[in-house]
């Protein structure tokens, strides 16, 4: 038995030597592969770095005014195109709450009591209804609650609540400008049923609102791997300011439900985004990547913050409403960034085509060569 132990603990000993050995082979081997790894991927990225001819002393930041006349007039597409969805969206609570959700009543739509408050704890007791000439009640749905042409609320006359922001309401002509909704006074003391159907409305025309975003992030990809596959970047770029120019004449002149120009917007404006940025990159050498996004960015900030103060100029001069100038102008937008894109694929293919070819890859992707694997 003494025997049988000493050969049992010599086998254990040896197999414990191996399993050692056999790890540090496989650590050798493991760090082995590590290096020829590491040394094939610095040789691929100094290969493609030399096979780009990128040198960083050659990159010059006056080099920007050789750019050619595609890689601008992108720049100015990028403008009007952006110019027409995203601060079309400030604008568009507004907008479709005028449009659709919260209209102004008919001009004989009158309170039975025009100089009291119409609901809630300043109401008249017996209630104070809007009706027509014709005696029949108004305004109907998705129109704005009549509110009183007039009020004097002080705190001679009134039982006040501190809650309230104002020391008196008092109004010779009140309009809808003088009602802020945030004042516990309006919302829940004399214009009620208002508040109340306008917190509504803007609920409907956020959900409205969104449907441009759902269909930009669900198409963009796939419009991107289109382009990609057939080309034609400036062809789609110049024809989906078309989805654009649809959504904003139908909301300036149709009474129709928005859904569908909503729809248009994210379709149009998914196409756009997905073609229009890798247009930059050939139309710029390589080396000046960087830089052709960063003047395009500044060239679309510039234009963009212009579009907002143009809306609320055509806003105020349209007696404080949108429709139709504000649409007219946003339809326009659009316009102009058709006739560029026109223009962009008329130079493209005088020039050989190259922004509407099918771009092949110019540098290989890493491939190790390690015997490891």
């Amino acid at each position: 038995m003494f025997m049988a132990s000493l050969r049992i603990g010599s086998v254990e000993a040896r197999t414990d030597e191996q399993t050692n050995d056999d790890e540090c082979e496989m650590q050798e081997h493991v760090t082995q592969c590590g290096e020829e790894d590491a040394k094939s991927t610095s040789s691929a990225v100094d290969s493609m770095i030399k096979s780009a001819n990128i040198k960083h002393h050659e990159v010059h930041l006056k080099e920007v005014f050789k750019f050619g006349p595609i890689f601008w007039l992108t720049g100015l597409s990028v403008v009007f195109i952006y110019g027409c969805f995203y601060p079309f969206n400030f604008a568009a609570s507004g907008i479709l709450m005028e449009r659709n959700y919260f209209k102004d009543p008919a001009s004989d739509c009158k309170l039975t009591f025009p100089d009291q408050c119409t609901e809630g704890t300043l109401a008249p007791l017996v209630g104070n209804p809007s009706y027509d000439e014709d005696g029949n009640e108004c305004p109907s749905k998705n129109y704005s609650p009549v509110l009183p042409t007039s009020l004097n609320v002080t705190k001679e006359n009134t039982s006040w609540d501190d809650a309230w922001d104002e020391d008196e309401y008092v109004f010779d002509s009140l309009d809808s400008d003088d009602v802020s909704c945030s004042d516990d006074f309006w919302s829940e003391a004399c214009t009620k049923d208002y508040c109340d159907d306008k917190d509504d409305a803007t609920e409907k025309a956020g959900l409205i609102m969104s449907i441009p975003f759902i269909f930009g992030a669900v198409l963009a990809a796939p419009f991107g791997f289109l382009s990609d596959y057939f080309g034609y970047r400036l062809v789609w770029a110049t024809l989906s300011p078309a989805f654009l120019i649809v959504e904003h004449f139908t909301l300036a002149y149709s009474s129709r439900p928005p859904v569908w120009p909503m729809i248009f917007s994210g379709l149009g404006f998914a196409i756009y985004c997905a073609v229009i940025w890798p247009t930059i990159a050939l139309t710029t050498e390589l080396k000046y990547t960087g830089l052709a996004y960063g003047v395009v960015s500044s060239i679309l900030n510039i234009g963009t913050s212009s579009f907002p103060l143009i809306v609320a100029a055509l806003y105020e001069n349209n007696g404080n409403e949108y429709l139709p100038d504000v649409e007219i102008f946003f339809a326009t937008s659009a316009i102009c960034g058709m006739v560029i894109g026109i223009v962009m694929n008329i130079i493209d293919y005088r020039t050989g085509g190259n922004v509407n070819s099918i771009v092949k890859n110019i540098v290989s992707p890493v491939e190790s060569n390690s015997s490891c694997r």
